[in-house]
């Protein structure tokens, strides 16, 4: 019933931008294997340093007194992120611990992250510890002396509103789907095909982890603001038309709601509701890729790259697995270009008329690769830590109150339209552009229904159908109104005669005593026509010569030619 148009073509690019800077090229796909297999590592130490660099132009009076206070904080900031993860092939037991340190106008400031996951028993373990800096917890009474923030997925389920997880529903999404996507990638990336040089092999250089030499070849990925651009513009149609990405994102969202722990019947309603989606965008592909080609049109003279655009490399070692990545990506943001578009050319109104253009730095080593790893988990105690749980529970909780239905709500198999006091809708209904017609019960119709004696069409998702839709083998007309077309019909230049049963009349016909011959089409002819052996010849209003002359030529009684 509901629509996702360019929407859901435009997500379904979203989900592809994971493989948009690896083709089918050799060296795209030794750089797409390197990432897909550094993905299943069991265990590694990851160190990443990164910086910025912002200035800006053309910058309003509004703009300007801001902007110049924090460049030079943004320009003097540092982070530095180590991340160490342990855990089983099937990503079901992980342990992980991350720290972040942040160094920003002179102001240090770090965090650590814990996180043991293991959802292979009966119940699931799902806990977070948070080291939250003082900066942010100052103020809050329950964090008065205390340092970490725990999140456990058992205290959670005791809170009203929050319920249990459904440990199955977890493991099929982390593991089943995981695995499919894995899988999905590994087809999809052989037939993209950019027709670019998206990745160079720069081939070996030494690289120093340490205090060890390793020698690792260099694969480089550089993209200019147009190579981009028509690289996301390639992507956005080739995945909207691949049946295997549209198949993988229904699946995603399915398991999604699958995960939501929802009862049998609105389960079965969401699901349906899905279902009804993609079927409107098969129907509707083109102009959905018309949609999502014009809305790339309006950002072709928006300039998203930098001169220096996106140049990362990435050290893949000889065993497959990347252990380096550094680069650098500069992005503008033209705050006025992209107002002047939103607004139309001229507005006097607008404010912002600032070019921003942010530089990124960063390079990450990974090393310990599917070797042991230690995580020191902070010892937590009542003393020095604020449960999650705590902070959410409301102690005197207000009853729910009963919720409504509104809209498309399925019932028992059959879909119904309820008003905002949960009513059931009756008769013709518009809705997002279209017409559906539910019947005395409410119930939504499909397929032929007779309404103030004319006949419409309902499509198998409910909506009315217009123009030529062909059914048992036959051919019928629904005009613009919906209806059923009969008897003789124009259209363009052509003419088409529909039987009192509506469907198209093919050969020929008889009408008020005169024949009319329609084409295997179903438009009428005109002027000679061969048949078989014989000539016959229509007038300009169809209807067939007999007992006459046509030029020279003698037409007789059964109005074929006398020659």
């Amino acid at each position: 019933m509901k629509t996702i148009k360019k929407a859901l073509a435009l997500g379904i690019g979203a989900l592809m931008s994971v493989g948009i800077l690896t083709g089918c090229a050799p060296d795209d796909l030794a750089l797409y294997n390197a990432l897909n297999k550094t993905q299943k590592v069991t265990s590694s130490i990851t160190t990443t340093d990164m910086s910025f660099n912002l200035s800006a132009k053309n910058l309003s009076t509004e703009e300007e007194e801001f902007v110049q206070n924090i460049i030079p904080v943004i320009n003097s900031s540092k982070i530095s992120m180590t991340s160490k993860v342990e855990q089983n092939a099937d990503k079901t037991k992980v342990k992980a611990e991350s720290t972040v340190k942040v160094n920003m106008a002179q102001n240090p400031m770090d965090t650590t992250v814990w996180v043991d996951t293991d959802l292979t028993g009966d119940k699931p373990k799902f806990k977070e510890i948070i080291k939250v800096p003082s900066t942010f917890t100052q103020g809050i009474p329950k964090f008065e002396g205390k340092q970490y923030l725990v999140m456990d997925y058992e205290d959670l389920a005791t809170v009203p509103g929050v319920g249990q997880v459904n440990t199955a529903q977890v493991m099929k999404f982390n593991k089943d789907l995981q695995e499919k996507f894995v899988d999905f990638m590994n087809k999809y990336v052989v037939q993209f095909n950019p027709k670019k040089d998206i990745v160079k092999n720069l081939g070996t250089q030494d690289i120093i982890q340490n205090g060890v030499t390793e020698k690792a070849t260099i694969y480089q990925i550089k993209l200019n603001d147009q190579d981009l651009k028509e690289l996301i513009r390639y992507t956005a149609n080739n995945a909207a038309q691949n049946k295997d990405a549209i198949s993988f994102v229904k699946e995603y969202m399915i398991a999604n709601i699958s995960m939501a722990g929802l009862p049998e019947e609105e389960f079965a309603a969401a699901k349906a509701e899905i279902d009804k989606l993609f079927i409107e965008y098969n129907n509707n592909l083109p102009e959905i890729l018309k949609k999502i080609n014009e809305a790339l049109d309006e950002f072709n003279d928006i300039k998203v790259l930098g001169d220096a655009g996106i140049d990362i490399k990435y050290a893949v070692n000889s065993e497959g697995y990347i252990i380096n990545q550094k680069g650098y990506s500069e992005f503008v943001l033209d705050l006025g270009l992209m107002s002047k578009l939103q607004n139309g050319v001229g507005n006097e109104t607008q404010k912002l008329t600032g070019v921003y253009t942010i530089g990124l730095t960063y390079n990450s080593d990974i090393t310990n690769i599917n070797k042991p790893v230690t995580i020191n988990f902070p010892e937590i105690n009542e003393s020095n830590s604020v449960k999650y749980s705590d902070l959410i529970k409301i102690d005197n909780p207000l009853p729910e109150e009963p919720v409504i239905k509104t809209g498309w709500v399925l019932e028992n198999g059959k879909w119904y339209y309820k008003d905002n006091k949960g009513q059931n809708k009756k008769g013709w209904l518009l809705d997002k552009e279209k017409w559906y017609y539910l019947d005395e019960t409410g119930e939504m119709k499909t397929g032929w229904v007779k309404v103030s004696n004319k006949w419409y069409y309902l499509n198998k998702g409910g909506d009315m159908a217009k123009g030529w839709v062909h059914l048992d083998n036959k051919w019928y007309y629904l005009k613009d109104s919906g209806d059923m077309a009969t008897g003789w019909l124009k259209l363009g230049n052509n003419w088409y005669y529909l039987r009192d049963g509506g469907d198209m009349a093919t050969g020929w016909i008889k009408l008020n005593s005169k024949w009319y011959y329609l084409k295997e089409g179903g438009d009428m002819a005109t002027g000679w026509i061969q048949l078989g052996n014989k000539w016959y010849y229509l007038y300009s209003g169809g209807d067939m010569a007999v007992n006459t002359y046509i030029g020279k030529y003698k037409i007789g009684a059964d109005g074929a030619w006398v020659k």
